[in-house]
């Protein structure tokens, strides 16, 4: 975790005027992408991410996970207190609407989103 707090030591300040919220184009910051494609959950990784980031450039910062668009990468991708997003490449409709529901259970409320990526070829 040093190695990314070092990173983030030098993003976040480069990030912060750039936020929304103080006049600038971003609206929200990534700060895991398909950590669930990993074989096990470490909440005390992803955790810190999120109270990392949250400690440094407030509370009303949106922040984001991105992970495959199955239940099984969600389960440990998605971070609690951040906003769940899935990915995927091309696919069918109804394999679209199996990954907008595996993100519904960890986001029972709000937008269904496709923030990360979607592509086209590997």
């Amino acid at each position: 975790m040093q190695a990314v707090q070092n990173f983030y030591k030098a993003l976040l300040p480069v990030i912060k005027p750039l936020l929304r919220k103080n006049g600038g184009p971003v609206l929200m910051l990534q700060i895991e992408n398909e950590f669930g494609f990993y074989p096990h959950c470490d909440r005390i990784y992803t955790n810190w991410l999120r109270d990392y980031v949250r400690g440094y450039l407030g509370n009303d910062t949106v922040i984001f996970t991105t992970d495959g668009g199955a239940e099984t990468y969600l389960k440990c991708g998605a971070v609690p207190g951040t906003y769940p997003t899935v990915d995927f490449g091309p696919t069918s409709e109804e394999n679209i609407k199996a990954a907008f529901e595996a993100q519904r259970k960890y986001m029972p409320n709000g937008s269904i989103q496709n923030l990360g990526k979607s592509c086209s070829i590997w």
